[in-house]
């Protein structure tokens, strides 16, 4: 039940959780060449006393591959958010982040990830102030089709009083996607 409180604090709170780079699963996050083409040690730009965090969201909902990835193989949510701040759209490319001069912003690096990354279609929220919650409004929930069914009636008892739409997943298996119907 531990994962209901914060799905009840996102909901009751209208909030999401910014991540600190250290706890992103890119396992290249924060990393970077060097400014010069004749160097090839990849150096991570943030130090111990890095306050950036990171939310993340995606432009893409009815990827097969998100769902597995990010909402537990189906048995988690995705959440229809807008968002107050503005989010960075992320930048894709074959290489590390390599930025011509000495002083890497963080702002660039943290918006720019490799190409195996492409599919999540990533928009950030990235903060340098150690702000641990982005604000907006939830304009739905989607459940996953192999969500625990208390888990969903719960959600959907919170979701009918303060007017969310909820919907849940399925697999279109001749197109490859997820689809969604209301519940």
């Amino acid at each position: 039940m531990a994962k209901f409180e914060y799905i009840a604090d996102i909901l009751n709170n209208n909030r999401l959780y910014c991540a600190n780079v250290f706890k992103l699963n890119d396992p290249m996050e924060g990393m970077h060449l060097p400014y010069k083409e004749e160097q090839s040690e990849i150096s991570p730009i943030y130090n111990i006393d890095d306050n950036t965090r990171i939310c993340s969201f995606s432009a893409k909902i009815n990827s097969i591959l998100l769902w597995v990835h990010y909402a537990d193989m189906f048995r988690g949510i995705a959440i229809e958010f807008v968002p107050l701040q503005k989010l960075v759209k992320v930048k894709y490319q074959k290489e590390l982040f390599r930025y011509p001069g000495r002083a890497v912003p963080k702002k660039y690096l943290y918006a720019t990830k490799l190409n195996i990354w492409k599919y999540e279609k990533e928009y950030r929220y990235i903060t340098f102030d150690n702000d641990e919650y982005i604000y907006g409004k939830i304009e739905s929930i989607i459940l996953g089709h192999k969500v625990n069914k208390e888990f969903e009636k719960l959600v959907k008892d919170i979701c009918k009083v303060k007017g969310i739409k909820v919907y849940k997943t399925s697999i279109n298996y001749k197109l490859n996607i997820v689809e969604r119907e209301e519940i």
